[in-house]
């Protein structure tokens, strides 16, 4: 049986809304044989008594008030368990989304965006059935079935054994045949989540592979995987179909039995005709619940396949930062702060290497600290480490003197501004990127930020202003207009610690200066680390830290390690456009 224990345990989540759709669904059990009983009377004393219809009046009034009855309950219980899946869908949608937050980019690069992205729609869409249907159907497979033989035993206990012997046969051929649907099922789901990933990792790679002549093969792998996916499902839909079949064929002979002992012994004159029409007419709805959970019970699959997967994800392992000694005093953001870097060890999951070993570095408040050196020297480790991606192997971090693992990871990020090479633009408005995380902001308050990032004269030629749509990640924009609206969105929530990351990447000479120069604007009076590709960039720092190999082996203010004969003066006789 797809009898998931913690999916089961999940349930609890929504139990009134559970109970309501058992207790319905008992109750319209009852009402099957109340209902099945009053016409069996009607019948038997039309044909055999000579009731007439005004003595049939009151009979039969009560069984439409019957039959009123169970299409309410029926009603009651299909709200109750849409309430069900709604409720877990929500808290579990949730955990997902915060699970996500607290592993961070670091430890969340495993995963595929497009795999995630199904598991958040299509995923928890597949619990509808197992919690809606498929959970409360196993209480009714066994209580509407019990209910029927407590009628009809002490009206023909050989009847009633006959049902109680040809019901376990559906269950049986039910499990048998759902072995092999749910093998085929976590197929489909893996299918799906390949599929979904492709098409994701095409769009968003779509200008690349045009440009390099590949937007033909990448649609053929797409297609590729989408016949995979098809083929799959029509496996599954095979067995679906063969299960409905068996499971419909062993309830019409089990029906038939108990018919064809019926009728032979009515011909012996051994049963009553209301007798034999109740049993008859009762007979399959004791059958419809187990033929109802069989169906069920495949929904139940794919149900259960997409919760593997979301528990996977959930079980992962995450670092413990942020874990605050409830003895130190609650963190609240002042001045910019002095951090400092103490004997810092630290290495990415699943790697034996060091990225950064035994720093030494101090970060006075207010002062902007350049980080110079060649690719996987270590720069972006330290900026991981101070947005609480990732977590030092060894050593401590100090924030004003006190360590950064004892304040709260959401207080911390809080006064954190980070704006990366290839910041993140959402489709939607000006407006709408620079609100991000300052919902309450007014548009004077964005106009005045748009001025400190240099970019107000270029929005005001616009003829939709700060309503202009840049479309998905900016593509609408230039790569300097996104920087610098980037920028404002990073500083528009008022930051006392800045980390940028080398924000002229992409730029020409003349729009490297002008942004270089908004940094310097928006940047006063604040913490910076400034992860610096371009030499020129390091006209902004009080103090250029050198690394190689994960370790510092040049510190400095950029006068002094600029004349002297080290590392960043070799760099500079490497890069052609000099420091100004």
């Amino acid at each position: 049986m797809n009898l998931d224990i913690r999916l089961m345990l999940q349930a609890k989540r929504a139990w009134l809304s559970l109970a309501i759709t058992i207790m319905s669904g008992l109750a319209g059990g009852i009402l099957i044989v109340l209902q099945a009983w009053l016409l069996s009377r009607v019948i038997a004393r039309v044909h055999l008594s000579g009731w007439d219809l005004h003595k049939a009046d009151w009979t039969l009034t009560i069984f439409l008030l019957v039959l009123a009855g169970r299409f309410l309950f029926i009603w009651l219980g299909e709200a109750a368990a849409g309430n069900i899946s709604v409720t877990i869908k929500r808290f579990l949608r949730q955990s997902i989304l915060e699970k996500i937050d607290r592993l961070g980019p670091v430890n969340f690069t495993g995963e595929r965006s497009g795999e995630i992205t199904a598991l958040l729609v299509q995923g928890l869409d597949a619990l509808d059935g197992y919690f809606n249907q498929f959970l409360p159907q196993i209480s009714l497979a066994a209580l509407v079935p019990i209910c029927i033989l407590w009628a009809v035993f002490p009206l023909d206990w050989i009847s009633g054994l006959v049902l109680l012997l040809t019901a376990p046969l559906l269950p049986i051929f039910m499990i048998l045949i759902g072995g092999a649907a749910e093998k085929l099922t976590q197929k489909q789901w893996g299918a799906l989540s390949r599929m979904s990933a492709h098409f994701l990792e095409t769009l968003q790679g779509l200008a690349t592979l045009k440009a390099l002549n590949q937007a033909q093969a990448a649609s053929e792998k797409v297609q590729l995987v989408s016949e995979q996916y098809r083929r799959t499902t029509l496996q599954v839909l095979r067995v679906t179909f063969l299960s409905s079949l068996a499971l419909e064929l062993v309830s019409t002979l089990s029906i038939a039995l108990v018919a064809v002992q019926i009728g032979l012994r009515m011909l012996n004159g051994d049963m009553q005709l209301e007798q034999a029409l109740f049993i008859l007419v009762v007979a399959p709805d004791f059958y419809l619940p187990l033929r109802q959970l069989g169906l069920r019970f495949h929904t139940a699959t794919a149900g259960i396949s997409a919760a593997r997967r979301i528990f996977e994800l959930l079980d992962t392992h995450e670092p413990e930062i942020g874990k605050v000694d409830q003895r130190e005093k609650p963190w609240v953001w002042g001045d910019p702060p002095e951090i400092e870097f103490i004997e810092i060890s630290a290495s990415y999951p699943d790697r034996n290497e060091e990225a950064l070993s035994g720093i030494n570095l101090q970060m006075k408040a207010g002062s902007v600290t350049a980080l110079v050196g060649r690719s996987g020297a270590g720069k972006s480790t330290l900026a991981n480490l101070l947005l609480g991606f990732l977590q030092p192997k060894a050593g401590q971090i100090l924030v004003d003197g006190m360590a950064i693992n004892h304040i709260p990871l959401s207080d911390w990020r809080k006064g954190i501004a980070w704006v990366s090479q290839t910041p993140t633009l959402f489709h939607g408005s000006i407006a709408d990127n620079l609100r991000i995380n300052v919902r309450d902001c007014s548009e004077h308050q964005l106009w005045q930020i748009l001025e400190l990032g240099g970019l107000a004269k270029w929005v005001r030629t616009l003829s939709l202003g700060l309503k202009t749509q840049v479309g998905e990640n900016g593509l609408k924009l230039s790569s300097g207009q996104r920087q610098r609206l980037a920028l404002c969105r990073a500083i528009l929530q008022k930051p006392r610690l800045v980390i940028l990351d080398e924000p002229t990447a992409h730029l020409d000479v003349v729009g490297e200066d002008d942004l270089l120069e908004a940094i310097r604007l928006a940047c006063q009076c604040r913490t910076v680390l400034l992860i610096a590709h371009r030499l020129p960039t390091l006209k902004l720092a009080d103090q250029v830290v050198v690394l190689e190999g994960g370790r510092i082996v040049e510190a400095g203010t950029p006068d002094q390690l600029i004349r002297a004969t080290g590392h960043l003066q070799k760099m500079m006789q490497v890069y052609t456009g000099g420091v100004g």
